[in-house]
C-alpha cells in the first residue's frame, strides 16, 4: 500500500510527528500505539431485505451490490481481503470516494462494508443499519504511530492524548452496543 509507505517515510524522516492510520505502520525506529480494533461490518439502508438481520456471512451476500472505495485506498485494500480470504467475487457496482459511497448507500442504491466505528462517527444517516459479517475474522486496527526518541512539541502530545481518548470513547461505545444487541437477544 503506497500511502501507507509514504506515511512512514514522513514519519522516519521527520515531515510529520505523528500518523493515524489503518493499518498500522511500524518500524524499529517507530512506536506503534493500537487505538481501535475495529470490526468489519455490513452497512444496509432500512429498507433493504437484509437491514432486519443482525448478521449476515460475505459468501452468502456475494452477489448482493456492494458500493467499495476506491482502488488504493487503505480500506478498500483491507475489504478487498475479506472476499479474498473467502475465495468469493464480489458483485462491485462502482467504485467511488466516502462521501458519494455513503450517500449511495443512505439511498439503497447498494450495501458497503464499514467499519464497527462507524456508526459512532456519524459517517452514515441515522437509520443505515450495520451487520455482523459472521464470516469474517479480520480486525481493521487502528494505530498512532510516532518516532522513537524524537522530541514531541506540547501540540503534538496533547493531540496524541486527545486522540487516545477520543478512540477509547469509540470502543466504549462499540462495547456498550455489544452488551445492548447481547440482552436484546437473551
Amino acid at each position: 500500500m503506497e500511502e501507507i509507505q509514504n506515511i512512514r517515510f514522513m514519519l522516519l524522516s521527520g515531515q510529520i510527528d505523528l500518523a493515524v492510520s489503518s493499518p498500522g505502520i511500524y518500524d524499529e525506529d517507530l512506536i506503534s500505539t493500537l487505538l481501535l480494533r475495529d470490526k468489519f461490518m455490513i452497512a444496509v439502508h432500512p429498507d433493504h431485505p437484509l437491514a432486519n438481520r443482525k448478521s449476515v456471512c460475505l459468501t452468502e451476500i456475494a452477489n448482493e451490490r456492494f458500493i467499495m472505495l476506491q482502488k488504493g485506498l487503505p480500506f478498500r485494500t483491507q475489504t478487498d481481503q475479506l472476499f479474498a480470504d473467502l475465495g468469493i467475487t464480489p458483485n462491485y457496482i462502482m467504485e467511488c470516494d466516502h462521501l458519494l459511497r455513503r450517500e449511495l448507500i443512505n439511498a439503497n442504491v447498494g450495501i458497503g462494508i464499514a467499519s464497527s466505528s462507524a456508526q459512532f462517527r456519524h459517517l452514515y444517516d441515522p437509520q443505515v443499519r450495520f451487520l455482523e459479517i459472521e464470516d469474517v475474522r479480520r480486525t481493521r486496527n487502528v494505530v498512532l504511530t510516532c518516532r522513537k526518541n524524537k522530541y514531541m512539541t506540547r501540540a503534538a502530545r496533547e493531540f496524541a492524548a486527545y486522540l487516545q481518548n477520543k478512540f477509547q470513547g469509540y470502543r466504549k461505545q462499540s462495547l456498550q452496543q455489544f452488551q445492548t444487541e447481547e440482552e436484546a437477544s437473551l
